[in-house]
C-alpha cells in the first residue's frame, strides 16, 4: 500500500484548517483578516512545541492540520525560496513515513500552478534536533533520500494520523544543503518562537566578521518568508474556498 493510499480517500468540510508553526515571524504571514478559518498558531520550535500547538489547534475545532514554515535543504540543488509540498513525511531509521492527504494537496498543488508558484514535490524528513552544518545534513539526506528536513513536521502528521485528521506539510528551504546554520544565530529565536534580537547583537560585538554570514542568513530566510507569504495569501485561502 502507497502513503497515498493511506491517506484519506474523501476529504470533509473544510471547517478550519490549523497552520502550525515554529516560528512566530511564520505564523505572522498569514493574513489577519483573511479568512477566520485559516488559523496559524506558533507555540515554539521543534517536535514538543509542534505538538502543543496541533493540540490547541483541534480544542479550536479544526478539520485539517498544516505545517506551515521553513525547512533545511538536503538537496544541494534546491535554493532558498524553493517551495515544498510533499508527498510523504519520511523518518529517520526504519519507521514507515507518515501520510500526507493525497486530495487535499492535489487540490493545493493546483492552487499553486494558478498562483503561478513552482513546487517541489518532496520528500520532507523530520528530525527532532537542528541541523546545522553541512556535514549534519548530507549524512540525513543519505539516510533518508528527502529533499529537506524541519523539526515540526513529523509530529504533526503523527498527531494528525493518531486524530484521523488530513495532514498537510508546506515548507519552504531557508537554508540550503551546502551552507552552516551558526549555532549563535540560533540564538535569536527563544524558546516560544519569537525573534531575540540581544543575543545577536551581542554575538556581533564579540565577533564582528559574523556581519556577513548575518546577512547571508537574514536574505535566504527573506526569500523563504516571501514564498510562504504568497502561499498563505493565495493557495492556502483557495483550499479553503475563500
Amino acid at each position: 500500500m502507497t502513503v497515498e493510499q493511506m491517506s484519506s480517500p474523501t476529504v470533509p468540510a473544510l471547517r478550519s484548517v490549523g497552520l502550525v508553526t515554529g516560528l512566530a515571524l511564520e505564523a505572522a504571514l498569514v493574513p489577519a483578516k483573511a479568512s477566520p478559518r485559516l488559523i496559524p498558531l506558533c507555540a515554539g520550535p521543534g517536535p514538543a512545541a509542534a505538538a502543543r500547538a496541533s493540540w490547541r489547534l483541534m480544542e479550536r475545532g479544526c478539520s485539517v492540520l498544516v505545517s506551515f514554515g521553513t525547512a533545511g535543504g538536503l538537496d544541494p540543488a534546491l535554493p532558498p525560496g524553493t517551495l515544498i509540498i510533499p508527498e510523504e513525511i519520511r523518518l529517520i531509521g526504519d519507521q514507515p513515513p507518515l501520510p500526507v492527504d493525497s486530495t487535499l494537496r492535489r487540490r493545493l498543488l493546483a492552487a499553486c500552478e494558478r498562483a503561478g508558484l513552482p513546487v517541489h514535490a518532496g520528500p520532507l524528513v523530520g528530525s527532532d534536533l537542528p541541523l546545522l552544518s553541512p556535514a549534519e545534513k548530507a549524512r540525513v539526506a543519505q539516510l533518508s533520500g528527502a529533499a529537506a528536513v524541519d523539526m515540526e513536521s513529523h509530529r504533526v502528521a503523527e498527531i494528525a494520523l493518531d486524530a484521523g485528521l488530513p495532514f498537510l506539510a508546506v515548507r519552504v528551504i531557508a537554508d540550503p544543503a551546502d551552507r552552516s546554520v551558526p549555532r549563535w544565530a540560533m540564538k535569536g529565536i527563544n524558546e516560544k518562537g519569537a525573534t531575540v534580537v540581544a543575543p545577536i547583537l551581542l554575538a556581533l560585538a564579540l565577533a564582528p566578521w559574523r556581519l556577513p554570514a548575518l546577512i547571508t542568513l537574514a536574505r535566504s530566510a527573506a526569500r523563504a518568508r516571501h514564498t510562504l507569504g504568497r502561499v498563505a495569501c493565495g493557495p492556502l485561502l483557495d483550499l479553503l474556498g475563500r
